[in-house]
């Protein structure tokens, strides 16, 4: 395992993990000012594309470390469309 042998890359890709997990409730919050919902769905973003670029080289790496980082991605994108609010109730057409 590649992640064992490098451990600057097991913990820059573990804190990038965690991160993106924080970013995801930090998106969905709900906020009043403009400015800091940018601000968060930028991190967002950014954790997303370093997620899936982190996945992709350490699949080409053969690191088993591909799992741990593509499973946050999954959960990432799962948690940026979960629609948490109640359901709006239709009383006809």
């Amino acid at each position: 395992m590649l992640e064992f042998m490098d451990p600057m890359l097991f913990w820059a890709t573990l804190a990038l993990q965690l991160v993106g997990l924080v970013s995801v409730v930090l998106a969905r919050l709900p906020r009043r000012c403009p400015l800091q919902c940018a601000c968060f769905r930028t991190l967002f973003f950014g954790c997303l594309i370093g997620l899936a670029v982190a996945t992709m080289v350490a699949i080409e790496a053969q690191s088993g470390s591909w799992a741990w980082c593509g499973t946050t991605f999954s959960v990432m994108a799962v948690g940026a469309t979960l629609d948490l609010r109640s359901s709006m109730v239709v009383t006809g057409f």
